[in-house]
């Protein structure tokens, strides 16, 4: 078993959905800003509405993760 840490700090398997969500996330963030919003209306297209929510909210996440300074 791989593990790897999730911007707030839980450990968890590389193979779990958790860590997929974290890293479909990160991959968002680093796309240009004004890419971001049609992406996740592909998403929502493909996988509907909860999987955008869900994905947004592990944007926000780690964007804020990001910015504390601790």
């Amino acid at each position: 078993m791989t593990t790897a840490t999730l911007s707030d700090g839980t450990v968890v398997d590389t193979s779990s959905p958790e860590w997929r969500l974290e890293c479909e996330a990160k991959a968002i963030l680093r796309l240009e800003f004004n890419l971001r919003k049609s992406h996740l209306e592909d998403i929502e297209k493909k996988r509907g509405t909860p999987a955008r929510k869900e994905l947004e909210a592990a944007i926000v996440r780690i964007w804020t993760a990001g910015r504390v300074k601790t």
